[in-house]
């Protein structure tokens, strides 16, 4: 009976053995994919930390009703379907890059022209006017916002860092007190 036993325990101690590596070898693969990333997503990047984001530049909710423009500089200067700049994608260091940066670079790249003033202590940046559209040029509630990933951050582009992977939207509203009502 010691024999079997024996045999028994040896058995039992190999599949331990064998469980224990195959954890640690599916824990470690785990661990890499969370710090590199999944195959496929968009958060994958070389080891400087270079990710990648798109941006568009968009005013088409004036395009749909031009007689709230009071500058005719703007009308001019705004494109028959609203899009400034098409959905874009741009090189980014994680971590470091911001939304003011990837803007910043965008409209310099495709001679867009741009009205920025600074304010506060920190002299974060204000975007007054992209391609002559400014503030209050479509009604007194009327202004440039931006959106990551489908929402209106709380604070100054020039201070939100981007990890790579998000979608970035600047869009001319006629009231920005409706975009914060819902």
């Amino acid at each position: 009976m010691s024999e079997n036993n024996a045999n028994n325990s040896t058995g039992r101690s190999k599949k331990t053995i064998i469980f224990g590596i195959v954890g640690v070898l599916v824990a470690a693969m785990l661990i890499y994919l969370l710090i590199n990333g999944f195959p496929g997503s968009s958060r994958q990047g070389n080891e400087d930390g270079v990710q990648t984001v798109t941006i568009e530049i968009k005013c088409d909710q004036v395009t749909d009703n031009m007689a709230l423009l009071t500058n005719d500089d703007a009308k001019s200067s705004i494109p028959e379907d609203g899009v400034i700049l098409a959905k874009t994608e741009y090189e980014i260091v994680a971590g470091e890059t911001t939304v003011y940066d990837v803007f910043e670079k965008a409209c310099a790249e495709n001679g867009i022209e741009t009205r920025v003033s600074e304010f506060g202590d920190r002299n974060l940046k204000y975007v007054e006017a992209i391609n002559n559209l400014g503030a209050s040029d479509a009604g007194r509630n009327s202004l440039w916002l931006y959106q990551v990933n489908c929402s209106i951050p709380n604070y100054s582009a020039d201070q939100l860092t981007l990890d790579g992977g998000e979608a970035i939207l600047w869009y001319f509203t006629t009231d920005y007190t409706m975009e914060f009502s819902t």
